[in-house]
């Protein structure tokens, strides 16, 4: 989604999204994707379909914007990592089971 937000424009992918009008997104997936599944590796179809290799920066971003208050935006620990590690390393009850 990232790639689509940089080739389109965030606001084309948002109003798609909203409105359920997410034809352009899905041919540039078909342009830079599903035509090239079989021809090439892995990450080379991940290249070319985002310009660049693979970035869990992406990921750590969208849990962010789903998950946290933009005041607790961009920082280290919080409560998905304090009870991972709760529950990892048994270091306190948890509200719900490991």
């Amino acid at each position: 989604m990232a790639a689509n937000r940089q080739q389109l424009g965030d606001n084309v992918v948002t109003q798609g999204i909203r409105t359920g009008s997410i034809d352009s997104i899905l041919a540039r997936q078909k342009e830079m994707i599903w035509d090239l599944v079989c021809l090439l590796e892995m990450e080379k179809r991940l290249i070319k379909a985002t310009g660049e290799p693979l970035n869990p920066r992406y990921l750590r971003d969208h849990l962010e914007r789903r998950y946290l208050d933009s005041e607790d935006r961009g920082v280290e620990t919080g409560f998905f990592l304090h009870s991972f590690e709760s529950c990892v390393l048994g270091s306190g009850p948890l509200p719900f089971p490991c």
